[in-house]
């Protein structure tokens, strides 16, 4: 499961550059910030679902 956390770790990480680097005035920091929420909502999903398995025995 450690491979599946770093991945996830890697991908909150690509949320973060993604953020920093679309901070310009010209980007709707609103819509952002509900894309970068949405996006990071799914990784959490899949986080969760990962570990139910590796507790499951899937």
């Amino acid at each position: 499961m450690s491979n599946h956390l770093d991945l996830h770790l890697t991908a909150r990480g690509y949320l973060i550059d993604f953020l920093v680097t679309n901070t310009a005035p010209s980007v709707d920091q609103q819509e952002l910030r509900e894309v970068l929420l949405f996006l990071n909502n799914l990784i959490t999903f899949d986080e969760i679902n990962l570990m139910k398995e590796d507790v499951e025995g899937i």
